[in-house]
C-alpha cells in the first residue's frame, strides 16, 4: 500500500469516528446536578405520639454522575435493632438506578424502594414509595 493510500486511510477512518467520538462526549457531559447526595426518608408512625415505628428512618447515600444514578447500597444490621443504609458491594448490595433531567426531575429505583421527585440546585423534594406507603424525603447535596 503506497503512502498516499495509507494517509487516504487514515483520513476516512477519522472521518468515519469522528461522529462517534461527539455522541460519546455528549453521553458524558456533566449534569447541573452531579455530585453527592443525602436522602433522609422519615420513619412512618404506627400511633401518632409514640416512639415505635413500623419503618424506621432512612438516609440513603446517592451519587449522581452526567446526570444518572450511579452505585450501589446495602442495609446494615444495627445493634438496637432495624437498619441502616450504606453504600457497599457486599452480598446484600444493590444497585441503584436512574436519572437526574435537565430541569431537576429525578426517576430512581433501589430494591422495592421507587422515587420522584424535584432537584432545586442543591436541595430537593423526594416521594418514596415505601412498603409503608409513599414517604415525602428530603435531599441535599453533600458534595460536588
Amino acid at each position: 500500500m503506497s503512502i498516499n493510500s495509507s494517509l487516504r486511510l487514515i483520513a476516512l477512518s477519522l472521518a468515519l469516528v469522528a461522529p462517534l467520538a461527539g455522541s460519546a462526549r455528549a453521553n458524558t457531559q456533566n449534569s447541573a446536578f452531579d455530585g453527592q447526595w443525602v436522602v433522609d426518608v422519615p420513619p412512618y408512625q404506627v400511633i401518632t405520639g409514640v416512639s415505635e415505628y413500623v419503618c424506621p428512618a432512612l438516609r440513603l447515600p446517592v451519587r449522581i454522575e452526567s446526570g444518572k444514578l450511579v452505585g450501589t447500597l446495602m442495609p446494615v444490621p444495627r445493634t438496637i435493632g432495624g437498619s441502616i443504609v450504606e453504600s457497599g458491594t457486599g452480598r446484600l448490595a444493590s444497585a441503584i438506578t436512574g436519572e437526574v433531567a435537565p430541569d431537576g426531575s429525578v426517576h430512581a429505583q433501589w430494591q422495592n424502594y421507587h422515587a420522584d421527585g424535584q432537584l432545586t440546585g442543591d436541595a430537593g423534594l423526594i416521594t418514596v414509595q415505601t412498603h409503608c406507603g409513599p414517604m415525602l424525603s428530603t435531599a441535599v447535596r453533600i458534595g460536588r
